[in-house]
């Protein structure tokens, strides 16, 4: 735990080093959703407030999914593994983007179109392989704005 969060630090003060650049950080970090290492990059309770603008968020809340299922009692859809062990399947590898793809951003250069975890080689061995990755591909499709000339 203490090498991942000092990794997450480090990959946090890189990030804030360069104050207003567009950033996109694919990354397995071998954690879960709720955890130091991922609140570490995200959470604005654990930054000071001067770090704020400098928080990355999880491109996978920037989309979202449709669901094919109308029915009544239909519940949010549920987010897709990225890895599996003993056949539990936990998500483990994110993307993050900076305030410059989120919605709700003012001065925005894009925002989040599609969100898609491609894990069809986990589907078929769910226990792990030595011929395939033992993790998902994790995509995130960016639509950039028209700039103004």
């Amino acid at each position: 735990m203490q090498q991942r969060l000092c990794e997450a630090s480090s990959l946090f003060y890189d990030i804030k080093q360069y104050k207003n650049t567009p950033t996109v950080l694919l990354c397995d970090l071998n954690d879960k959703k709720f955890s130091l290492t991922i609140d570490a990059l995200t959470n604005h309770s654990y930054q000071d407030d001067a770090t704020k603008g400098y928080l990355l968020h999880d491109a996978s809340h920037q989309y979202t999914q449709e669901i094919y299922n109308p029915h009544p009692e239909a519940k949010a859809p549920t987010r897709t593994p990225t890895s599996y062990f003993l056949g539990k399947g936990n998500v483990l590898d994110y993307i993050f983007i900076s305030r410059h793809f989120i919605k709700e951003y003012e001065e925005r250069i894009g925002e989040v179109t599609n969100y898609t975890v491609l894990d069809a080689h986990l589907q078929e061995n769910k226990d792990g392989s030595l011929l395939t990755s033992d993790h998902a591909q994790v995509v995130c499709e960016l639509e950039f704005k028209e700039v103004d000339k």
